[in-house]
């Protein structure tokens, strides 16, 4: 996955005028466009031992290799290549949502938004980040706050279903569900087959005491995605309601 950041033209022209010359270019791009993280961590670390560079290029070739050692599932070298890229350049927002996203996969929600603060504060209006700060403070039990930042998030890319999904969940609990329901119907709209969305929209409707209309939903849920954990939760929580589950044809 690659995150919206500085353009590999703006780096290039920095390492440009850090040297006076473009001999550096190919090592540069052999980092930021590579497509399979080890390549990437190769030419990455490549890249890093140019001599030329100045300490806000390493710091973004260091975030390049944090995503890339994300990729491979190794949070241990990503957190130290990010922790590094933010120690060269504390304005590195590629490298601050980086960071924010593993604590929020690690479930250490503050520092998650600690990050995500500092992105958002050298790039006002950056989507993912907003989106996943809305996440971690969902996670917190800090539904007003979640609820503004999803808000947001969809101000400036009104099509992402994932952004109503979770602003669906923190409107749910903090027991707004009609408004929740709203979210979950726009969210399906755009993705039809969002089995978590068509869980959530049942839990709602369990909320609401609709329990034929919740079981649908988790049945819904369960064709698409059996390993939907809160659709089968849900399912098993109506007296009667567990049976055999026709799997949805694929698309």
């Amino acid at each position: 996955m690659r995150f919206p950041t500085r353009s590999l033209l703006a780096l290039s022209l920095m390492l440009f005028a850090a040297d006076g010359t473009s001999s550096h270019a190919d090592t540069i791009t052999a980092c930021t466009d590579a497509i399979i993280p080890d390549d990437t961590i190769a030419a990455c670390t490549d890249a890093l031992d140019v001599t030329a560079l100045a300490p806000p290029q390493k710091s973004m070739l260091l975030a390049y290799r944090a995503e890339a050692h994300a990729m491979n599932g190794d949070a241990e070298a990503s957190n130290a290549d990010y922790a590094a890229a933010i120690t060269l350049d504390p304005a590195n927002d590629r490298a601050r949502y980086g960071r924010g996203t593993l604590r929020l996969q690690a479930k250490d929600y503050a520092a998650a938004i600690k990050d995500f603060d500092a992105a958002i504060a050298v790039r006002p209006g950056y989507m993912p980040a907003l989106h996943n700060r809305g996440v971690a403070y969902e996670k917190l039990g800090q539904y007003v706050r979640a609820i503004a930042d999803f808000s947001a998030a969809i101000a400036i890319e009104p099509n992402r279903a994932s952004s109503f999904n979770n602003r669906g969940v923190a409107y749910r609990k903090a027991g707004e569900v009609k408004q929740a329901l709203a979210d979950f119907d726009r969210a399906l709209a755009l993705s039809p087959r969002y089995a978590q969305a068509m869980a959530n929209r049942g839990i709602a409707y369990m909320n609401l005491g609709r329990l034929a209309d919740a079981a649908t939903e988790f049945r819904a849920a369960l064709a698409i995605d059996e390993a939907c954990e809160d659709a089968r939760l849900g399912l098993a929580a109506i007296p009667g309601a567990e049976g055999p589950i026709a799997r949805a044809p694929a698309d």
